[in-house]
């Protein structure tokens, strides 16, 4: 009895190890796979990333040559004002440098400040544009004129000389002494224009410089004699008598164009709210209204005066207070 006991429970155990053994290969089976496919998942992975590097390093090359196409040539893309500070304005700043009698100071600091502003005035008026100070979309497109004429991002000096041409008077836009400028007439016939309808000519399809040259045209300065005087301005004064409304006026010993900042923050000239009022012509008194201001509020204010030459003369900071 006892053999029989001993020898049937051999037999469980020797069948229970053969019916175990196939199921322990399979365990290892289904790991083997399952680490297969992973393996080969990531190194579909790994390709897709690859695939993505090289794109990436496709469009970066692309960039790359997008941006050495723009600094090929300077450029100003945006429209400029009082307050802003930029690498643009550090061009614009180099630019209007290359002639003294814009902008004498010279300094190129990537700040749009109050020289610069004032520079600004006398290339308008030297072009025949309203003296405002900031530069819009006419005074954009002459500004680039000049640089695209220079065919590289390196902005030569006496740039904005070199297309000047001898009016045999002093430099102004005024009729009797107009600053002429060399341009290109788009029938390619190479023709002497007044500053002030350089504007007209390049959108016209004209080009700054003589035809068949890159940057061309008559030559640099006249040598002529011009005025540097810059008006002197006195009798500033500011007036509220209603708590809405302010009056401000002064007067300059030359006509000149009369240009108004205000604001409610100081410095005016740094303060994007701040709002600018320029006369649309030349007179020795010059007075502003202004309305719709805030009762018993504290205003800064600043005036500014030009000449047709474009000699600009700038009031220290002073203040108002409206009304209550």
């Amino acid at each position: 009895m006892k053999r029989t006991y001993l020898g049937f429970l051999s037999a469980v155990i020797l069948a229970s190890s053969v019916v175990g053994m196939p199921l322990v290969v399979s365990a290892q089976e289904t790991t083997e796979v399952a680490i297969q496919n992973l393996i080969t998942t990531m190194q579909g992975q790994v390709n897709d990333l690859l695939k993505q590097i090289d794109a990436l390093k496709t469009q970066l090359n692309t960039v790359r040559e997008s941006q050495r196409a723009i600094a090929s040539t300077a450029k100003l893309l945006r429209q400029l004002r009082p307050g802003m500070s930029g690498e643009d304005i550090k061009t614009l700043q180099a630019l209007l440098a290359t002639d003294s009698s814009i902008y004498p100071d010279g300094l190129i600091s990537g700040y749009y400040g109050p020289k610069t502003r004032e520079a600004i005035i006398r290339f308008q008026l030297a072009h025949g544009l309203s003296g405002v100070g900031t530069v819009g979309p006419l005074t954009l497109a002459a500004l680039n004129a000049y640089l695209e004429s220079a065919g590289s991002n390196r902005i030569p000096p006496g740039l904005l000389k070199k297309f000047i041409v001898n009016s045999g008077g002093i430099a102004s836009s005024t009729p009797s002494g107009e600053r002429k400028v060399t341009v290109c007439h788009k029938s390619k016939e190479t023709i002497t224009i007044g500053a002030p309808a350089l504007n007209a000519h390049l959108q016209h399809g004209d080009t700054l410089g003589a035809c068949g040259s890159i940057g061309g045209g008559d030559g640099g300065g006249t040598g002529t004699t011009t005025d540097t005087v810059a008006p002197g301005i006195t009798g500033l004064l500011a007036s509220s008598t209603v708590p809405t409304v302010a009056d401000i006026s002064w007067t300059t010993n030359e006509d000149a164009f009369g240009t108004l900042w205000y604001g409610t923050t100081s410095p005016v000239l740094s303060d994007v709210l701040s709002i600018m009022s320029t006369e649309s012509a030349t007179s020795t008194f010059h007075s502003f209204s202004l309305t719709g201001l805030t009762a018993s509020t504290t205003y800064y204010y600043l005036a500014v005066s030009a000449d047709i030459v474009g000699n600009t003369s700038t009031t220290s900071e002073q203040t108002f207070v409206t009304v209550e």
